[in-house]
């Protein structure tokens, strides 16, 4: 006979799942982003950029209230939802930053215009790979506490 009941580590592993879902949409949005980026730069026209940075800003916002509501799981659960939000809030930073300058671009526009508005999310940057690092570190904790493998199951 079956139970309907989950584990402790099935639960935390769902929670897992559900934070590694949220970012692996997130990342094919950005490439959305990135493959328009790419049909800008030969049609001069980077107004189209828009659409795309939309679809990436309403997603982390939706996500980031997503993640604020969730009941955290498991073993060390909290500070697993505090990493992914802070990754969230820092991806949503360099949207509203950086991505929206790209489509003041012209077919005028240069590489030092495109250098400009990279340099200006420099940082940003940073903190993203800070953050990425971080939260493997607390998702590979997280698992081994909670008692299920994690293998190629990665957050980013």
């Amino acid at each position: 006979m079956y139970s309907c009941k989950f584990t402790k580590a099935h639960e935390a592993r769902l929670f897992n799942d559900s934070l590694i879902r949220i970012n692996q949409t997130a990342r094919a949005n950005v490439q959305v982003w990135a493959d328009s980026f790419e049909l800008c730069k030969v049609s001069g026209n980077y107004t189209t950029l828009t659409g795309p940075r939309e679809l990436m800003e309403n997603y982390l916002r939706q996500e980031i209230t997503e993640v604020e509501q969730m009941e955290p799981l498991g073993i060390g659960g909290e500070d697993f939802k505090k990493g992914e939000l802070t990754l969230l809030k820092i991806q949503l930073m360099q949207v509203e930053k950086g991505f929206s300058r790209y489509e003041k671009l012209t077919k005028e526009s240069g590489t030092d215009d495109m250098n400009a508005i990279a340099d200006g999310i420099d940082d940003l940057i940073k903190e993203e790979e800070t953050a990425i690092s971080n939260l493997l570190l607390i998702q590979k904790k997280y698992a081994a506490d909670n008692g299920f493998p994690l293998g190629e199951k990665k957050l980013i």
